[in-house]
């Protein structure tokens, strides 16, 4: 899923270019928006954090002095298909648990205690969610990272423009010009979304 568009990326950045150099230039930003948007959703799902919002299955292990809750990856939670503790079912209307769908926590109504043999992945929880589904939803959604996502962009391509080679020679000395990778500040933004403080 791509987290920008090329309109909206024309919209911040004008371009007064046309013919065969507006042609290179489209078809390079088409690149570089699929790029950057793949290393934002791997830097967040490196973080606890999953960008799209489908249908998944995550599976946990209860701690060894008891798990009564665990975090999803995927929020908002738009639903809740299954949970089973050691393959029995549990279900919300019963009180075994409570959701809380905007920061995808699941309360248990008592420690889930880890078995003698079988307790690697004993909670499995089947749910549908995520950030957005689509790059509409997530411009809406999350301007202040779209906002960055585009000069983020805007940063690579013009460092491409001026360092057209990768290593450049003089005399016995090379000099090799490596990707920079995510600027601070769109870190900053990605970083105040994923789950390193408790709600």
């Amino acid at each position: 899923m791509d987290l920008t568009t090329k309109d909206r990326f024309f919209a911040f950045f004008p371009d007064s270019t046309d013919g065969a150099a507006k042609q290179s230039f489209t078809a390079q930003l088409g690149m570089r928006i699929s790029s950057v948007s793949k290393s934002v959703i791997r830097y967040l799902e490196n973080k606890g954090r999953h960008v799209e919002a489908k249908e998944r299955t995550e599976k946990f292990t209860p701690a060894k002095d008891g798990t009564r809750e665990v975090r999803l990856k995927g929020y908002p939670v738009s639903g809740v298909e299954s949970v089973t503790v050691f393959g029995d079912a549990w279900t919300s209307e019963d009180g075994d648990f409570v959701v809380n769908s905007a920061f995808g926590n699941i309360l248990f109504n008592q420690k889930i205690y880890r078995d003698d043999d079988l307790y690697h992945g004993a909670i499995s929880v089947t749910y549908t969610g995520g950030m957005a589904a689509d790059t509409d939803g997530f411009v809406n959604e999350y301007p202040d990272i779209e906002s960055a996502v585009l000069m983020q962009i805007s940063f690579e391509l013009s460092r491409y423009k001026s360092i057209a080679n990768k290593s450049q020679a003089n005399g016995a000395a090379t000099t090799s010009y490596n990707d920079y990778g995510l600027l601070p500040e769109l870190c900053r933004i990605l970083d105040s979304y994923c789950p390193t403080v408790e709600p």
